[in-house]
């Protein structure tokens, strides 16, 4: 599947610079997502609902260029008639998770949580009583008073490549525990030894898309070109939910961001440098 797409990059500068091949190459990795939220539809073929679009949000493992989501209206609506808001911090979010799973005692929870009984006790279910979500029965047990669900229905995770298209898949495949789907998106003019690769990649449970500049007609044309397998390495055929804590997590951080009006997550800076794909790091 192919969509165009009109050629507006984000920030300064022309979307696409230099030429492979007789082709345009983009000059950053941040001009590539336009196009590709405005193509959204096509990598969540299939799925029902109202596609939302994030940039930079942080996972249980990865920060995805991009995230489509469809909102959960029944949680949501749940969530906020108990006055209970995003829960974005990891801890918290796994303990949630292991009291839904029947987890009770400090020292269980603390297991199924994967961690310390001294720092459930001490800061985390603290928290989580604080915010409305538990309450401490008889000083050894917990009980959770509302059901953990995700706030999203779905999720799609997308991560941008200029070239390096191994590298995006290595960092793809840790993103599968959070996401129904996900996909490498590669400029198309550099794209061809993962073309050739496609099908390997999806049966490693990892799409690829490319994304074509075509200046000379203001557009840029975004293909699908191929889709994740229903099965994902060491799961049953066909079977593509995924972890229950990591989705949890991305919905937590996805509704926070759409509470506060912003599309994208926080900037992560690495020796006072921005390396995000907004600053246009391959």
């Amino acid at each position: 599947m192919s969509v165009m797409t009109e050629l507006r990059p984000r920030g300064a500068g022309a979307g696409a610079r230099g030429r492979s091949g007789g082709r345009a190459v983009f000059a950053r990795e941040a001009h590539m997502l336009a196009p590709l939220a405005e193509a959204a539809a096509a990598l969540c073929s299939g799925l029902s609902g109202d596609p939302q679009v994030f940039f930079e949000v942080p996972l249980a493992a990865g920060v995805p260029d991009m995230v489509v989501v469809t909102f959960d209206a029944a949680v949501m609506e749940a969530r906020q008639v108990a006055g209970l808001g995003p829960v974005t911090d990891v801890s918290a979010v796994r303990t949630l998770v292991g009291l839904g799973a029947g987890a009770t005692g400090v020292d269980d929870l603390a297991v199924a949580a994967g961690l310390s009984a001294g720092h459930l006790r001490r800061t985390v279910l603290p928290s989580l009583s604080d915010a409305g979500w538990v309450e401490r029965v008889g000083g050894k047990d917990v009980v959770l008073l509302h059901p953990v669900r995700p706030v999203v229905s779905w999720a799609v995770a997308v991560e941008a490549k200029r070239s390096a298209w191994a590298q995006a898949v290595s960092q793809a495949h840790r993103m599968l525990p959070a996401a129904d789907r996900v996909f490498v998106a590669l400029d198309a003019a550099r794209a061809g030894r993962a073309v050739g690769n496609a099908k390997h990649l999806a049966s490693l449970g990892v799409g690829l898309a490319t994304v074509e500049a075509e200046p000379a007609f203001g557009a840029c044309q975004v293909a699908v070109v191929s889709s994740p397998m229903a099965g994902r390495p060491g799961l049953p055929r066909g079977h593509r939910a995924p972890k229950l804590a990591a989705k949890v997590l991305l919905g937590e951080r996805v509704w926070e961001l759409e509470l506060a009006g912003r599309r994208h997550g926080p900037t992560q800076l690495v020796f006072g440098r921005d390396l995000s794909t907004g600053a246009g790091q391959s």
